[in-house]
């Protein structure tokens, strides 16, 4: 069982800059070293829930760090594209754990309403 591996979004960071490059203004610095984190899930048994929903929550927070700014400076509103960047940074990194625990809890999460998604991820739970 791999616990010890450390997951690192910047593989996610390239792909926002492909992504939404036309879409976002990104500081000369952020286009060649785009924003990272590094969600480390030595401590955490992926077989449990509990830590599943852990592993989780530190991924979701890492992408929320990565995306910032959540909001135009002097605005509350969000940044356009916040919110996207941060979807598809938990999408990758989820992908790049390759666990069906935490894949099966992320389908929860994102697809709450759909039949489809729930009963696929209500396999692994």
């Amino acid at each position: 069982m791999k616990t010890s591996t450390t997951l690192n979004l910047q593989y996610f960071g390239v792909l926002l800059v492909l992504a939404l490059g036309s879409g976002l203004a990104f500081a000369g610095s952020d286009a060649l070293f785009p924003p990272s984190a590094v969600v480390s899930y030595r401590d955490l048994n992926l077989t449990n829930a509990e830590d599943v929903a852990i592993l989780y929550g530190r991924i979701t927070r890492a992408a929320e760090e990565v995306c910032q700014p959540a909001a135009r400076t002097g605005s509350k509103l969000p940044r356009p594209g916040y919110h996207d960047c941060v979807a598809h940074a938990v999408a990758v990194a989820v992908a790049k754990v390759n666990r069906p625990e935490l894949s099966a809890y992320h389908a929860r999460r994102e697809h709450r309403g759909s039949p489809a998604a729930i009963a696929a991820a209500t396999r692994w739970a």
